[in-house]
């Protein structure tokens, strides 16, 4: 509901008079720490095998990025890799669990985002990336989801897809 309490931080706010938070922005979603970024530097004409500092494995293949036309991308690009694999992170990076107002279970979540030249660049539909994702248990009802953020910073989860097992 609209006027539920629970909203994104999108100005700063006082948790007693000495401490201030400033949430941060990170593509529209405010987070309540600055979100601890992995930069990666591709050479998209190689493929490339990358381990993330809290296990994700993402393989990214040859020639996976294009830009805005649809041209496959030559140049270094560089891949923003954000982990959020417990409730630690979740919590403190502003991630909500929700799909229109129903709550999700959630294993993790991962914000990746390939840029040149700090520009957002796109990943070609037919070359996508691999991504695995560390857990301790496997529940198979486990979907993958787009993080869809609106104009109040708030995040809703969209689009589900079934995960592939290999």
């Amino acid at each position: 509901p609209q006027d539920s309490p629970c909203k994104s931080a999108t100005s700063e706010i006082s948790i007693d008079d000495s401490k201030t938070i400033n949430p941060t922005n990170l593509d529209g979603l405010y987070t309540w720490v600055t979100p601890d970024k992995q930069i990666f530097d591709l050479n998209p004409e190689k493929s490339h095998t990358l381990e993330c500092k809290n296990g994700t494995l993402i393989i990214v293949p040859k020639n996976a990025f294009i830009d805005k036309e649809g041209n496959t991308i030559t140049e270094i690009v560089q891949l923003e890799v954000v982990e959020a694999l417990n409730v630690a992170d979740m919590l403190a990076y502003n991630l909500t669990t929700m799909n229109n107002y129903k709550v999700l279970q959630s294993g993790g979540m991962l914000y990746v985002q390939p840029r040149l030249n700090g520009e957002k660049v796109e990943i070609q539909a037919d070359k996508p990336l691999h991504i695995e994702v560390p857990t301790q248990k496997i529940v198979l009802e486990m979907m993958a989801w787009k993080g869809v953020v609106d104009e109040k910073g708030d995040i809703n989860w969209e689009e589900p897809k079934a995960i592939k097992r290999f």
